[in-house]
Parts: C-alpha cells; sequence; structure tokens
C-alpha cells in the first residue's frame, strides 16, 4: 500500500469523526427503541397475568357451580338409592313369605306321603318277615301301592 498524503488522511479522520459524532444519537435511539421493547414486554406480561387470573377466576366460579350441584345432587340421589333399596328389601320379604306360605303347604303333604311310604315299606318288611317264618317265598305288594316321587 502507497504512502497517503496529509490531505487524504485528514479528509479519512474528518470522516471517522464525523461517523463517530452519530453514534450518541444512535444509542440514545437504541436504548429508546431499548425501552419500548421493555414496556412492550412489560405490557404483554401484564395482559397475559390478567388473562390468567380471569381465567383462575373461571375455573374456580365453575368448580364452586359443581360443589354446589353435587351438595344439591348427592342427597337427592342417597334419598333416591333409600328408597329403591328400601322397594328391594320389601320385595325380598313379599318373597321369603310366599316362600315360606308354600313350603309350609308343602310339607305336611311331603310329610304325609312319606308317612304313607313308611307305612307300605314296613308293611312290606312285616310281610317278608312273616313268608321266611312260613318258609314261603315272600309277596311283593303291587308298584301302584307305593307313592309316587316327586
Amino acid at each position: 500500500m502507497p504512502p497517503q498524503t496529509i490531505e487524504n488522511r485528514v479528509e479519512r479522520l474528518e470522516q471517522q469523526v464525523t461517523e463517530l459524532e452519530k453514534l450518541p444519537e444512535r444509542v440514545t435511539a437504541m436504548g429508546l427503541q431499548i425501552e419500548q421493547l421493555g414496556t412492550g414486554i412489560h405490557e404483554e406480561f401484564s395482559a397475559v397475568r390478567a388473562e390468567m387470573r380471569a381465567r383462575h377466576e373461571d375455573v374456580v366460579e365453575r368448580l364452586a357451580a359443581v360443589e354446589r350441584g353435587l351438595r344439591e345432587e348427592i342427597p337427592a340421589r342417597f334419598e333416591e338409592t333409600r328408597r329403591h333399596v328400601s322397594e328391594l328389601h320389601e320385595q325380598v320379604v313379599e318373597r321369603l313369605a310366599a316362600v315360606e306360605r308354600g313350603l309350609r303347604e308343602e310339607i305336611p303333604a311331603r310329610f304325609d306321603e312319606t308317612r304313607t311310604h313308611m307305612r307300605v315299606l314296613h308293611e312290606d318288611v312285616i310281610a317278608r318277615l312273616a313268608a321266611i317264618q312260613e318258609g314261603q317265598p315272600p309277596k311283593r305288594p303291587a308298584r301302584s301301592a307305593r307313592p309316587k316321587k316327586r
């Protein structure tokens, strides 16, 4: 690179000084932009906080409404369930009473059948024993004399 003349060097220095003189304005402008950015960010965060607070309040209100609804609904459902259980209990009691009545009618009839069957068997045994004592083969009673099994 050839040596520069003083005039060129002075011109160049003047240009550099001019550029450096503009620097404080640029720094000030940049400072204003940074300040505006900070204000914008602050406003956005404030808006986000306000929106979150509003949504939080909405959720709290909804939960409170659900709680109130449940506090009203649960006792009503409990009462409904209690009534249903009482109805079922009554049905079971009625069915048990019907079964008991049926058994009270059926058991004596079965006892009578059993008693008759026991008499037939007893008479058969007596007849066989008598036949054995007389030396004759035992006679079998007719099948129709025995009661039918259920």
